[in-house]
């Protein structure tokens, strides 16, 4: 299991993995049964990450695209990764509270922010390091990343500039 979610607002619980399967679970705490079951034929998932508005799943891995699924409609829709950027894995995924922008972590130090409604690229955030984690703010208007160097970056997503580094 590289993914284990809670759903914003119902009993539901996601799992994913390296053997391509994201299972639902209603989560009631004694039989937590599965409730759906989708198999990703070309994507070993990393990172499974419920919307905001828990209507949809973003599912990503290392690869150079990643997946939308439609939790009401039990479809999904592959997009084909962020047009114009040179990453080959999208496997570290990270979704803004507002349900505005998706963070994907790239090389040497990049992070591709990407819109949430069109899935294009929006703009870049450079480190000075490899980048290994990030985090939004509660408000999504931040964004905090951190890499092996210690530094903490403080992003200002609106002016699409770091604010400051953090030690």
């Amino acid at each position: 299991i590289q993914s284990c979610r809670f759903h914003p607002s119902n009993n539901l619980m996601l799992t994913a993995g390296l053997d391509k399967r994201l299972k639902i679970f209603q989560v009631d705490g004694k039989h937590n049964p599965k409730v759906q079951g989708v198999f990703f034929e070309d994507l070993p998932i990393m990172t499974a990450e419920f919307t905001p508005s828990g209507e949809e799943i973003f599912v990503s891995g290392r690869r150079k695209h990643f997946y939308v699924y439609d939790l009401g409609g039990a479809q999904m829709t592959k997009v084909q990764g962020i047009q114009g950027r040179p990453e080959t894995s999208l496997s570290k995924m990270f979704l803004s509270p507002d349900n505005k922008h998706l963070a994907f972590l790239g090389v040497g130090g990049n992070i591709a922010l990407v819109s949430r409604q069109t899935k294009q690229w929006v703009a870049d955030l450079r480190m000075n390091q490899d980048v290994e984690c990030a985090a939004f703010s509660a408000d999504g208007h931040s964004l905090y990343s951190a890499g092996k160097g210690g530094l903490i970056y403080h992003w200002d997503l609106r002016m699409r500039r770091c604010l400051r580094k953090i030690v």
